[in-house]
């Protein structure tokens, strides 16, 4: 939906609006982000190390460094994607099969990130990242 508007806007020229909704998207990815660390409080006790997936799209291109920004001050890192792939086999192998929300961000951009947030509560096993 976001994409989509933000395609529009720019195709009609419409710089202003397209910045409304990459504003708008920002707040977006804010709350998804915190919703699912809410998530793994309520149905896990703790909070999980979370993996973001964004789509190739021109919006999630403008916004990233945005996003980036607010997920480091949230406490997150970027790690390669195979050392998160290990950390998601290590939360399986304890029995949380869907303990990590997966993602990642390909397209116009080659390499692909995954956003990772260490809590104090996370077991050993499973703090590979």
């Amino acid at each position: 939906m976001f994409a989509s508007a933000y395609e529009g806007a720019l195709k009609a020229g419409d710089a202003v609006t397209a910045k409304r909704i990459s504003t708008e998207y920002d707040g977006y990815i804010e709350r998804y982000v915190a919703f699912y660390e809410q998530q793994s409080t309520a149905l896990l006790g703790r909070e999980i190390r979370q993996v973001l997936l964004l789509h190739a799209s021109a919006l999630n291109a403008a916004a990233f460094d945005s996003i980036a920004e607010n997920l480091e001050a949230r406490g997150y890192k970027f790690v390669a994607l195979d050392r998160a792939l290990e950390a998601i086999s290590q939360c399986r192998a304890l029995g949380h099969p869907h303990a990590t929300l997966v993602a990642r961000r390909t397209g116009y951009v080659a390499t692909s990130f995954i956003a990772s947030r260490r809590s104090a509560a996370t077991p050993a096993t499973a703090s590979a990242m």
